[in-house]
């Protein structure tokens, strides 16, 4: 039995087919579980953890009560550390272009030069134990874009 689904999610539509009995319930924990990591991820979600994590940027550190969610932030800020092209903390770039949205714009050259300082993922703090993430400046921003969703599909994938 072939059960499709479609549904709106991590900024796009996205279709899920399982090939087997009992599929519905299946896709239910699957979109439930996919809404809840988006919700944890978002960038444009007033209330995600993300956005939590950004706005304390420079204040104090953030617990991240998912384990997961952590492992994945640790991970993204060792890729980010690597060099190769790679870095979560590109938020502040993003937003000082605007990028996305109807009033995107090309920054003077000062104001990038500000932004760059404020992607240096080893002003990033971990704490594995307590579980917390601490940006150090005020105006850093994580922004884990296609990581995030990557993150999802492989929890998804777990669930199946």
């Amino acid at each position: 039995m072939t059960t499709t689904t479609t549904f709106h999610g991590l900024g796009a539509d996205n279709t899920l087919t399982v090939y087997a009995d009992g599929a519905n319930e299946l896709l239910n924990q699957s979109i439930s579980m996919i809404n809840a990591y988006a919700h944890l991820l978002s960038l444009y979600d007033e209330a995600s953890l993300l956005t939590l994590i950004n706005k304390q940027a420079g204040k104090e550190p953030v617990h991240i009560p998912v384990r997961p969610v952590f492992n994945l932030i640790a991970q993204a800020i060792a890729w980010s550390k690597r060099g190769l092209g790679y870095n979560a903390l590109i938020g502040p770039i993003v937003k000082l272009w605007r990028i996305g949205f109807d009033d995107a714009h090309v920054p003077t050259a000062e104001e990038v030069t500000a932004a760059l300082a404020l992607t240096d993922p080893d002003l990033v703090e971990l704490d594995s134990e307590n579980q917390t993430v601490f940006l150090t400046k005020s105006g850093m921003a994580l922004d884990l874009g296609g990581i995030a969703k990557g993150f999802i599909v492989d929890q998804v994938y777990d669930l199946w």
